[in-house]
């Protein structure tokens, strides 16, 4: 299995599309775009980088009539070429992947394409990859850190369901996560860890001291980070580094409380997110679908102290409580 990177850019023109393989097309018209996409089964895996900002030049050349059908549940629509027996099939999970198949149903064998959006599957504080070749070759990077472990996908419908489809092999996922857990759990009571720890999650512990763990590369082995200063709001709102939680990370949420020590709701609203179809159908602009655009992210103390999911003799009600002082919490018992 293989990875094959596009990418694409729009001008008075109309769209040029281009492979990592070096093949490229620049049309205004939808089918040529998606005959140079589809192709007969292989093992290949396509990719964009960003697949809602990659799809948009063509959908809006469909129309919004197209764009609607594909809002609803199904998320998938079928039309022909007039004077032509060709069809095509459009199936489109926002920001996940599209599927595009050329006389589905037919006799012959189809050709199709399901691509997907690779950003989604790095750190958010990667930089935007903008050639197909470079979209590949990053590609092909995950497939071999993938196939160490011992996981070959055939398909990214997202980083968990890369490793395993929990659709094919329910019993296996479960059998994975759970031995995930007894892990964790054997590594915190090895260490007598249980004053020290800060946060525990499925696969990882993070703790105020180092553990001693075996750390190695193989599947089953811990990877040890360096230490860094962490804000943790909950098991799930962790801001350390430059690793972000609801578009913000941890410089941006400390910079807003030294600003606002006092205050309980932190709100960032220059958090930079591409207008999806869902949004685009809403406010009946089709022409800003896969634009950039600003949206705000809120953290709200208060609401967060009534949603956790143990129990804390205190919770901080103002972001100097919070990074000033340490809470600890004990389980919720019924």
């Amino acid at each position: 299995m293989k990875i094959v990177g596009y990418d694409i850019e729009t001008d008075e023109q109309g769209i040029r599309v281009r492979s990592s393989d070096g093949s490229e097309i620049r049309s205004a018209d939808v089918t040529e775009l998606l005959d140079f996409l589809v192709r007969p089964y292989s093992e290949v895996l396509v990719v964009v980088w960003d697949l809602d900002a990659f799809v948009a030049p063509s959908l809006k050349l469909m129309g919004e009539e197209f764009c609607r059908k594909l809002l609803e549940p199904a998320h998938k629509i079928v039309f022909g070429v007039d004077g032509t027996p060709v069809t095509y099939s459009l199936f489109y999970l926002g920001d996940k992947q599209m599927t595009i198949t050329k006389n589905p149903g037919d006799k012959t064998p189809s050709l199709w394409a399901t691509l997907y959006g690779f950003h989604g599957f790095c750190d958010e504080s990667e930089p935007e990859l903008t050639s197909a070749a470079d979209i590949a070759k990053r590609g092909n990077d995950f497939l071999q850190e993938m196939g160490r472990l011992g996981i070959y996908p055939k398909k990214l419908t997202s980083p968990v369901g890369a490793l395993l489809s929990a659709r094919v092999l329910p019993a296996l996922f479960a059998i994975i996560t759970s031995q995930a857990r007894l892990m964790v759990a054997e590594a915190i009571y090895q260490n007598q860890a249980q004053a020290n720890l800060i946060r525990v999650n499925i696969d990882s512990i993070t703790a105020d001291k180092p553990q001693k763990l075996s750390i190695g590369t193989e599947m089953g082995k811990w990877k040890l980070l360096p230490a860094q200063p962490v804000i943790v709001l909950s098991p799930e709102l962790a801001f350390t580094g430059n690793k972000k939680q609801k578009g913000m990370d941890y410089a941006k949420l400390r910079t807003l409380i030294c600003k606002h020590p006092r205050s309980s709701v932190y709100e960032d609203c220059t958090i930079k997110k591409r207008i999806t179809l869902f949004e685009a159908m809403r406010d009946h602009e089709l022409a800003k679908l896969g634009e950039m655009t600003t949206r705000s992210s809120r953290i709200d103390l208060i609401m967060l102290g009534q949603n956790q999911i143990r129990n804390f003799h205190t919770f901080p009600r103002t972001g100097e409580q919070l990074i000033e002082n340490k809470y600890g919490s004990f389980p919720i018992r019924f």
